[in-house]
């Protein structure tokens, strides 16, 4: 060992990485609110980045197949993902649940990008807060979570501050027309089908097994 006791640098970094690693899987586990918060913030943080940085990649890339290439990358992680879990091939009836599944997540996987290509980023990201809203629409119809006062008032502040800010970064020029406004409004409803969809399959099944089949279906479908 070096003089000065650098010998002890590489056991204390990988107990460090145990204890990490031990930490991640208790939080996967059994999240805390300050994880699950701070995944949902890192979420956003990153669909905003996608948003911003397609714009660009759009300008060389169909959206089609700039989302078929999006799901092939992903693919390979889901499907480790499954076994990680302990996921098995689906079985039965559950073998239905993929189909409009993978119809709703890739109406709203390819709508993002025909949106972002015609509308921009902005307006793209204008219209996501309705993910939120049809979901818990949907949700308390089917009676899959009831929707309390706290709830209802999340959700209004998220749509009226998302709208506010982005709207004093919009062009009143280039407003999208009817065409594109119904494809913005479509896009979060049909992610919004998808949650609801994952919640009633995740009763009998797994989820990251469930998502994987859902994305495999519609990646099959654009190619």
């Amino acid at each position: 060992a070096p003089p000065g006791g650098g010998g002890t640098f590489a056991p204390a970094v990988r107990a460090a990485s145990r204890a990490l690693l031990d930490w991640s899987l208790a939080q996967y586990a059994r999240p805390s609110n300050a994880f699950c918060h701070g995944a949902l913030v890192l979420a956003q943080l990153l669909f905003a980045g996608m948003h911003i940085t397609a714009a660009s990649a759009l300008d060389h890339i169909p959206p089609f197949s700039f989302c078929a290439l999006r799901l092939a990358l992903a693919l390979p992680f889901l499907y480790w993902l499954a076994r990680r879990e302990g996921g098995r091939a689906l079985r039965g009836w559950e073998r239905a649940w993929p189909l409009p599944m993978g119809a709703a997540i890739g109406t709203a996987y390819a709508l993002v990008f025909v949106c972002n290509q015609r509308s921009g980023p902005n307006y793209t990201a204008m219209v996501q807060p309705l993910i939120p809203l049809a979901a818990a629409a949907m949700s308390a119809a089917l009676r899959i979570e009831r929707v309390d006062a706290m709830k209802a008032g999340g959700l209004f502040v998220s749509v009226v501050g998302t709208t506010i800010t982005l709207r004093v970064w919009t062009n009143e020029d280039e407003a999208p027309g009817v065409v594109d406004s119904i494809f913005l409004m479509t896009q979060p409803i049909a992610y919004a089908t998808y949650v609801v969809l994952l919640a009633l399959a995740l009763k009998a099944s797994a989820l990251v097994t469930v998502e994987f089949y859902s994305c495999r279906y519609e990646e099959e479908r654009y190619y």
